[in-house]
C-alpha cells in the first residue's frame, strides 16, 4: 500500500487524503442522524 501511494499521481494522493476523513465524517453524521431519529420515534412525536 505504501509503495502504491508513493508511486501514484498527485490527484490519487489528494483523493486518498480527502477521502478517508470525508468517509469518517459521513459515517459519523449518519450515525448521529439515526440516533436522533430513533429518539424522536421512541418519544412518540
Amino acid at each position: 500500500m505504501i509503495e502504491f501511494y508513493s508511486q501514484s499521481p498527485d490527484w490519487v494522493k489528494a483523493a486518498i487524503v480527502i477521502g478517508w476523513p470525508g468517509l469518517c465524517i459521513a459515517l459519523t453524521w449518519v450515525l448521529l442522524w439515526y440516533r436522533v431519529e430513533m429518539a424522536r420515534i421512541g418519544s412518540g412525536e
